[in-house]
């Protein structure tokens, strides 16, 4: 392994005492806006106050994830899944030279601060060939990794495949990789059974091994239902970064506390150097059909399909049949062999790694954070205060406050409530803000919330009865929000944080927001601003505006927009959101262009990074434009000043 070091060098510690002769009317400046409707309001697509710049695109069905800046201002980024939904490429691994398989890379011959304000913006791939690989206006594109890469048989079946518990248990490593070590695409069903396989490489988190940041470890999520997590050890040499003597694992999830981790998605680096992963949990708040035995609940199949992966028993099940019969046949066999089944209370939290440059990394669940569709988590300078991002249909957004500093396991998680400008009048997501209130929902430890999901870890198949729910109820959610609101707290505090977004709504927080994704700011601005005494923002993603945000009910009540918005999102002195405003509009849509999101702005913003020199980095996960792309936004402060 690498040598290890002190990993503050990203990161400035305990924050100056703040200065507190600042102006009255910049405070009201920053937290107070007018809700009264405006006269000749615009409606305006693309950057709202600054320039947009493109500056890559990716093979076509490609998704954009995992940004990082390291230090020295390289820029990490992940293709994901690419030819996705492309159906004349319908076997990606037999695409010239591998370009159908999702890969991790680093732009090199540039690096973030080298990029002019005033480059010239990408053009939009015409060419068979220009779709099918990854174009930059700047640099170029170097491959670390690619899915099933198994690095001379350190990673046996290769990255993203996730063995099952036969395979894990019985594999003889050694023989397995000897005949890997030719084979860099191994067929894995002829090892023990079946495995599950992923091409998307999501969450990148860099932790610098040494005070220069030329090296250190890429952790990277491999999202699929379970999930796993790899860790290559990188160095840079001459401008040029490269696994270092195949130093590459994954990170163990399969221990008795965890019991597997589920869609792993996007994340990010604590200020204390540990990676903060997420994971994407769809059903946290619809457990009643979780242990229903039938075959066509789409709950059982995501049960099945995921952790239950990893069960010994479940893999001695042999099917009969076809389709729906052979379905209904293992549901039968699997209520009579098995009494343990997935406590869906186990998963969709954020995970912490700590000891990230240890032999052994130890990932840990922060069930104090809540559960839910978890994306992002992102930590505020005062090394108290998380920001966190949920990509559910509808979802909320979320803050939990520490109990101490650099501790995530014991603290108060709250939800959003959003004021609209503008009134109800279907106002406009180009122009349309919000002011910022937060619900508190609770106070638990970690300790606390793992007691009440382990009173779920024997419901099983047999505990299902058509007219019962095996699992927390909504009269036990009503009755929590009831005791809250009196009190201050309630009898069960666990409670709101396995249930959280059914608490959140119960106590009346904003839970309409559609797919919200990316969430970002960079921390060495942050500790700038507050150190001056200034307020500061951060960008959130919102990869559409629709259904119930575009509907006539509750706190969001805007058009439609299915090409998505960037928010700002507006701080005060102690990292206190008060306010949301747009500052990124994807659009105009047509439905009749085979880019139904103008060319001229994004389209469904995903991974988004704020750089060092405060410019800001858009992914797209689209549909809506042929090739997704990369874009540069400059707000015009910045570049005024250049």
């Amino acid at each position: 392994m690498l040598g290890e070091v002190t990993v503050n060098a990203l990161f400035e510690k305990p924050l100056s005492t703040l200065t507190l002769a600042i102006s009255t009317c910049l405070l009201l400046a920053c937290s107070e806006k007018s809700t009264e409707p405006q006269q000749n309001l615009k409606i305006t697509y693309g950057a709202k106050h600054g320039e947009l710049r493109r500056l890559a695109t990716l093979p076509m069905g490609a998704e954009v994830a995992g940004f990082v800046e390291t230090q020295q201002g390289d820029i990490f980024f992940n293709v994901q899944h690419p030819y996705e939904h492309h159906s004349d490429n319908p076997d990606n691994n037999s695409l010239p030279d591998g370009i159908g398989l999702a890969r991790i890379g680093v732009i090199e011959g540039v690096t973030a601060n080298q990029i002019p304000f005033d480059f010239t913006s990408l053009s939009v791939p015409v060419s068979d060939l220009d779709k099918s690989r990854v174009r930059l206006a700047l640099g170029q594109y170097n491959t670390l990794a690619k899915e099933r890469d198994t690095f001379s048989g350190k990673i046996p079946f290769g990255l993203g495949v996730i063995p099952s518990f036969d395979q894990q248990q019985g594999l003889d490593e050694k023989s397995i990789a000897k005949s890997l070590i030719n084979n860099p695409q191994p067929s894995v069903s002829q090892y023990f059974g079946e495995a599950l396989s992923t091409d998307m490489p999501d969450l990148n988190v860099f932790v610098p091994s040494n005070e220069e940041g030329s090296r250190g470890y890429l952790y990277t999520a491999w999202e699929s239902r379970p999930s796993t997590m790899s860790r290559m050890a990188l160095h840079k040499k001459e401008g040029h970064w490269q696994v270092h003597n195949n130093d590459v694992s994954l990170v163990d999830f399969n221990t008795r506390s965890l019991m597997g981790a589920w869609h792993l998605c996007s994340g990010s680096l604590s200020p204390w150097g540990t990676p903060l992963a997420n994971e994407e949990f769809f059903n946290d708040d619809d457990v009643v059909n979780w242990n229903n035995p039938d075959p066509r609940s789409k709950t059982f199949a995501r049960a099945y399909g995921g952790v239950a992966f990893l069960n010994p028993q479940l893999n001695k099940v042999e099917l009969t049949g076809s389709g729906e019969e052979a379905i209904a046949d293992y549901a039968e066999r699997l209520a009579e062999a098995i009494d343990i089944w997935p406590n869906p209370y186990r998963y969709g939290y954020a995970i912490e790694i700590e000891q990230p440059l240890a032999d052994k990394p130890k990932p840990v669940k922060r069930y104090a954070m809540g559960r839910y569709t978890h994306e992002v988590a992102l930590v505020m300078p005062d090394l108290k205060t998380v920001y966190l991002t949920s990509d559910d249909r509808p979802s909320g957004f979320f803050k939990f406050v520490a109990d101490e500093a650099e501790d995530l396991s014991s603290g108060t998680l709250y939800a959003i409530k959003l004021k609209q400008d503008h009134g109800r009048d279907k106002a406009h997501t180009s122009y349309t803000g919000f002011d910022v209130s937060w619900v508190e929902l609770g106070r638990a430890n970690d300790q606390q919330v793992e007691a009440l999901i382990a009173q779920y870890d024997n419901v099983g198949l047999k505990a299902y009865g058509d007219d019962s729910n095996s699992y927390i109820r909504q009269t036990e959610i009503d009755a929590y929000a009831d005791q809250y609101r009196r009190e201050g707290k309630a009898d069960n505090p666990a409670l709101a944080f396995v249930e959280t977004r059914a608490v959140a709504v119960a106590l009346g927080a904003t839970v309409e927001l559609d797919g919200v994704e990316g969430l970002t700011a960079n921390y060495e601005r942050l500790v700038q601003a507050h150190e001056k005494g200034l307020p500061s923002s951060m960008y959130l993603a919102a990869s559409y505006m629709r259904d119930t945000v575009a509907d006539e009910e509750g706190d969001m009540q805007l058009t439609e927009n299915v090409c998505g918005v960037v928010y700002r999102m507006d701080m005060d002195l102690q990292f206190n959101v008060n306010r949301m405003e747009p500052e990124i509009i994807g659009g105009p849509y047509d439905s009749k262009s085979m880019n139904r999101c103008s060319l001229d702005s994004v389209a469904q913003p995903d991974n988004i990074l704020e750089l060092r020199d405060g410019r800001l980095l858009v992914g797209e996960d689209t549909r809506s434009h042929i090739n997704n792309m990369i874009w540069v936004y400059t707000p015009k402060k910045l570049a005024g000043n250049q």
